[in-house]
């Protein structure tokens, strides 16, 4: 799966000097803004989530289960001046009824530069409290409408936040 990704990373850019990846104003070495956008897919392919929209759950790194998530990002550092990649630490929060049910703070989660600037992360899963929610009692998730939350934090001290309330189907 590094190989897709690594194959759909842009190469340095010729503006400036050739030391910014991507083809924004900003690039992959950060600058500008910081946004972030929730969503799903495959590849090079990035889908935003929509509000309301229906989600499935899926076995979470961290322990537990969650909502499987891919994050795009713009303004962030998601390069190295060597790399077409870079750590940026995603702190995934999981809301029901409005109490937060689970929080994880993955301190290694690699972006990977894209051709236009943006920042693509994957493999993240904005999880469920492990203790409440297991293999036994997944169902009782069905229907439920959890507010997910992904903070991203690069290198440089730079934030970006987004949050979406779904609709779990199982």
């Amino acid at each position: 799966m590094v190989t897709i990704f690594l194959l759909a990373c842009g190469l340095p850019s010729e503006k400036n000097g050739g030391d910014d990846w991507g083809d924004s104003g900003t690039g992959c070495l950060g600058g500008g803004e910081p946004t972030i956008e929730i969503g799903t897919g495959i590849g090079e392919v990035f889908e935003a989530l929509r509000g309301g929209e229906a989600v499935g759950l899926t076995a979470a790194p961290q322990g537990g289960f969650g909502v499987p998530v891919r994050v795009r990002t713009t303004g962030l550092r998601v390069a190295t001046d060597d790399e077409e990649k870079a750590i940026v630490e995603a702190q995934l929060d999981t809301f029901l009824g409005g109490e937060l049910s689970a929080s994880f703070l993955n301190e290694e989660s690699v972006a990977y530069c894209q051709g236009d600037g943006s920042g693509l992360m994957d493999g993240l899963v904005v999880g469920f409290d492990q203790e409440e929610y297991t293999e036994q009692t997944l169902v009782l998730l069905d229907g439920e409408e959890p507010t997910l939350v992904v903070t991203a934090f690069d290198a440089d001290g730079r934030k970006a936040e987004s949050s979406l309330k779904v609709v779990l189907s199982l």
